[in-house]
């Protein structure tokens, strides 16, 4: 298997991953009772430079519907299966590049 071959295996691997985390979530946004959903956007800064370097943080929460939120999911579903199907072309065309040689 060529680096480049390795590269997109881990690609996919990734996409995956990803692709179970946002299943998981889903299936934890579906079964609340409410119809919103609360999610807590934390963001960490450093400030400053040298010896007066401080560290902060910004927090914002968001309330959406679930619907909505279960539409974003899917949709990032959507586009994870996409790169998968992509990086499986190029592996096709890595492969058919190799065969030709």
């Amino acid at each position: 298997m060529s680096n480049k071959e390795e590269r997109i295996y881990d690609s996919i691997a990734k996409c995956q991953q990803t692709i179970l985390e946002l299943e998981e979530l889903n299936s934890r946004i579906m079964g609340s009772e409410g119809e919103n959903v609360r999610f807590r956007i934390e963001t960490k800064h450093w400030y400053g430079y040298g010896i007066d370097m401080h560290f902060g943080k910004e927090r914002r929460i968001l309330d959406i519907s679930k619907y909505t939120m279960y539409a974003i999911i899917e949709s990032a579903v959507k586009r994870q299966k996409e790169r998968i199907n992509g990086f499986i072309d190029n592996i096709i065309k890595v492969r058919k590049g190799n065969n030709k040689k």
